[in-house]
């Protein structure tokens, strides 16, 4: 946004408020001079919802004024992600760039959305492990070409978007198509395996941990 433009409010087809930078945008259901409000939003019979939003060059926060209704700040990119506001919260942050902002009382949903175009995020700091954090893969010492190495490498691709660990038949159907005959038990064995050596003494975990965790060890590992 560069007309000093840092956010914009969006409802319905035409409804529309860029907000710059150290500006405020008051929003709610009710349209009275008291309320103050300067985007009515739709509501259902008998809901009252008023926030504020407050603009900064690089975020954007949200004062939920309301008595009884939660604010919902929903990441639009990826819906599953969403932060809460209950009534009476202050300068909740919110972490998303494409939100929809809504309010609710008890389960049901009481406004209409509202789209929030936020500023971009600044650049991510470049992450980081430390030594003791990365040291048993290194000490395990698995070597490439090895059936072991490439469970672990496989369990690394695998890995879904939402950070969940393939399952070992899925990594089972990917080693078949590198060469590798191994059944979904045989890599359970292996899954075992790898996690003993780099984690001793811990054998009793849940398998969908190990995979996890071993997936965690290789990631910080690599990028370290």
């Amino acid at each position: 946004m560069g007309d000093g433009t840092a956010v914009t409010l969006m409802a319905g087809a035409d409804r529309r408020i860029d907000a710059a930078a150290g500006s405020v945008v008051v929003l709610g259901s009710c349209g009275c001079a008291e309320c103050g409000v300067d985007f009515v939003l739709s509501a259902l019979p008998g809901a009252w919802f008023r926030g504020v939003v407050r603009v900064d060059h690089d975020h954007w926060e949200l004062d939920n004024l309301s008595v009884d209704a939660g604010a919902f700040v929903v990441d639009l990119e990826h819906p599953g992600s969403r932060v809460v506001a209950p009534p009476g919260r202050r300068r909740l942050v919110s972490p998303f760039e494409f939100a929809g902002l809504s309010f609710g009382v008890g389960s049901c949903e009481a406004s209409e959305l509202v789209t929030v175009i936020g500023p971009e995020p600044p650049r991510a700091v470049d992450p980081s492990a430390c030594a003791t954090s990365t040291a048993p893969l290194r000490v395990a010492g698995f070597q490439p070409g090895t059936a072991h190495h490439a469970v672990l490498e496989e369990l690394c691709r695998g890995m879904a978007g939402d950070g969940v660990a393939p399952s070992a038949a899925a990594v089972s159907a990917r080693l078949r198509s590198r060469g590798w005959t191994l059944t979904p038990k045989a890599v359970e064995r292996h899954v075992d395996y790898l996690y003993q050596r780099c984690f001793p003494g811990e054998a009793g975990r849940a398998r969908g941990w190990k995979r996890a965790a071993l997936v965690s060890l290789m990631t910080r590992t690599t990028r370290t």
